[in-house]
């Protein structure tokens, strides 16, 4: 054969070990499948030490404060009174070390619904203060 052909079977072939290492590494994240459903799902998936589960948890947490601090700081919309005030200059992370610190001191909390813990946690620590 010439050596165009056997460069050709190469290429195929090298395409044939990349994708079949694709459907592997697919086939593999298919089976850990992350829920974030409740509070016990929160505080399982955040204080794993897989990046898998921890960084999708820390991701949503910032989301909620992300999102709350678009819609009051960048929207300008008022916050309730008496319920969260998350300060200008939050870093990322803070509302995750806040979530999980709420949920290992509350258990009695981990069965409701995730957003509702989140956004519990964070009205705890940053209650707006009564004017």
């Amino acid at each position: 054969m010439g050596s165009g052909v056997l460069r050709f079977f190469h290429s195929q072939f090298n395409v044939m070990v990349l994708g079949l290492g694709f459907c592997i590494s697919v086939h593999s994240h298919q089976e850990h499948k992350l829920e974030l459903d409740t509070g016990n799902d929160v505080l399982s998936a955040c204080t794993d030490e897989n990046y898998f589960y921890k960084t999708p948890c820390q991701s949503y947490i910032d989301g909620v404060v992300s999102g709350y601090q678009l819609a009051t700081q960048g929207f300008s919309l008022t916050p309730v009174e008496g319920k969260m005030c998350i300060p200008i200059g939050v870093k990322r992370g803070q509302g995750y070390d806040v979530v999980v610190k709420f949920l290992e001191d509350h258990p009695e909390t981990r069965q409701e619904n995730s957003a509702v813990v989140i956004v519990n946690a964070l009205m705890e620590r940053w209650r707006c203060k009564q004017k």
